[in-house]
């Protein structure tokens, strides 16, 4: 009993749905590949700086200068006068109140 080959005859090697298939998978890819490596360069060193703080968040992370020096803060560490999470301050003229923020008013106290 012989053993089971694969032969390919040269007349099978190439249809049409598979010749097309083939020949388009490079273009695309390349194309893909070319359109995410633009991407990423224009991303990179195109466009405007973001803001030191883009979201108006209270916590102290966002007073450290980026990139941040040794200590995150250099020789100069902030005072803190609240939590990192106190929103909504009657006191307080807008919702944007950081924690370096000195307090206004009798009630002002340090943590």
């Amino acid at each position: 009993m012989r053993a089971r080959t694969f032969h390919r005859s040269p007349s099978r090697a190439v249809c049409r749905r598979g010749a097309a298939d083939t020949d388009g998978r490079p273009v695309a890819h390349r194309l893909a590949l070319t359109t995410v490596a633009a991407t990423f360069v224009l991303i990179l060193f195109g466009g405007r700086k973001a803001p030191m703080n883009p979201w108006n968040s209270n916590t102290l992370e966002w007073t450290a200068p980026s990139p941040p020096p040794h200590l995150n803060w250099g020789a100069h560490v902030p005072t803190v006068y609240r939590g990192p999470y106190e929103y909504s301050d009657p006191d307080a003229r807008e919702d944007f109140l950081p924690q370096t923020q000195a307090p206004v008013g009798a009630g002002a106290r340090r943590h």
